[in-house]
């Protein structure tokens, strides 16, 4: 699916390629049992009390939704599947995407199910044919009907990402970035990446689902974030939970793996008395370990600097050579060797496919060397 956007703080457009999606959807008519969906009508999509709701295009209507929606091209054909219909047909089903992760291609995943309520926050972006935002402790999706019905289908499709959805989002999330090179994401809201990278590094620091993080205001979850993530975070439990379970690691953006390298490596005044039983030099093996988990899931150049840079407080910005710096500091001499050769076997960019597929098969350094 392809729709052109704005670039970042400018005017000009380019080009966004979402990779293979579709709709996959059924239709309802209360009082009615005949309706068929025709390829040749032309439809109307429009949400009302948080259903989707579709209609058959009168020739009158065809004109005004051309004037309303850009994207909208008409094609040959009334509304005859919709003859004896008042009020129109609900929509039920889901927005799908071919998901990279799935061994069996194509593997079409729901990524949010049609329908829910969706406020002014999602309007200026959605403008463009895509947008992905955050309200009510919800990620909402708007998208033109023409790009991911077809030709012939006019107006805005609103869904919602549920529990089911969540996993499915945060891998779509991170192979948009993966294709752009780790630049910036223009479809998606500031607040809801934000709010999407701080619940998944809520969840691999406490084992819970991220979805118990998803409040209903991304202050909220920013609180609970800066809370467990900066003001009070175990570093041993930190190191231990990303070295027993990296799964979701893999779809962390470099904000989130630059968070958790600077916890790491910066360990502060609670993380000394939190050795257990541990020697001090059996507590570095276990930060090195960690770090070394986090590194073998940067995939390229473009995200270890993008990485790099987002090691200051919880992945605020910071210089390339602080993040370096930071990660120096707990590498010995041959460590450091292996380390350098290690980013010079790193591509430029990414491979295509899973991420698995995209890992180097190297170790960045020996934690025991």
């Amino acid at each position: 699916m392809t729709f052109m956007m704005p670039l970042k703080n400018s005017t000009q457009e380019r080009e966004v390629n979402l990779g293979a999606m579709r709709l996959g959807a059924t239709v309802s008519v209360f009082g009615y049992a005949g309706a068929k969906l025709q390829a040749s009508v032309n439809l109307g999509c429009s949400l009302k009390q948080g259903k989707m709701m579709v209609n058959g295009l009168s020739e009158q209507e065809k004109k005004q939704m051309r004037k309303a929606d850009r994207m909208f091209e008409p094609v040959k054909g009334g509304a005859e599947a919709f003859v004896g219909v008042s009020g129109g047909c609900e929509l039920a089903g889901a927005l799908q995407w071919d998901n990279p992760e799935k061994k069996k291609r194509p593997a079409f995943c729901d990524l949010a199910k049609i329908g829910g309520k969706a406020q002014g926050s999602l309007g200026a972006g959605a403008q463009w044919g895509f947008y992905i935002g955050y309200e009510d402790g919800k990620f909402k999706i708007k998208a033109k009907a023409s790009l991911v019905w077809g030709v012939g289908a006019g107006g805005e499709l609103v869904c919602e990402v549920g529990v089911d959805e969540l996993l499915t989002l945060v891998q779509f999330v991170y192979h948009q970035l993966k294709n752009e090179d780790y630049d910036y994401l223009s479809f998606i809201q500031p607040l809801a990446f934000e709010v999407l990278y701080k619940a998944v590094m809520l969840q691999i620091y406490t084992g819970k689902n991220a979805m118990e993080f998803l409040y209903s205001s991304g202050r909220k979850v920013d609180m609970v974030w800066r809370k467990q993530i900066i003001q009070h975070v175990k570093v041993k439990t930190l190191a231990n939970q990303l070295v027993a379970h990296p799964e979701m690691l893999k779809f962390t953006p470099p904000e989130a793996k630059g968070a958790f390298l600077n916890a790491l490596a910066n360990s502060n005044l609670a993380s000394y008395f939190d050795t257990d039983s541990y020697s001090w030099s059996g507590f570095n093996e276990q930060r090195e370990n960690a770090i070394l988990v986090i590194l073998r899931h940067i995939l390229c150049r473009h995200e270890l600097n993008k990485v790099l840079r987002h090691m200051g407080e919880g992945g605020t910005n910071c210089s390339k050579q602080e993040g370096l710096d930071q990660l120096n500091s707990i590498l010995d001499f041959s460590q450091q060797t292996q380390f350098d050769a290690w980013q010079r076997q790193l591509p430029f960019s990414a491979k295509e496919g899973s991420v698995e597929v995209a890992m180097v098969k190297s170790e960045p350094f020996s934690a025991t060397a």
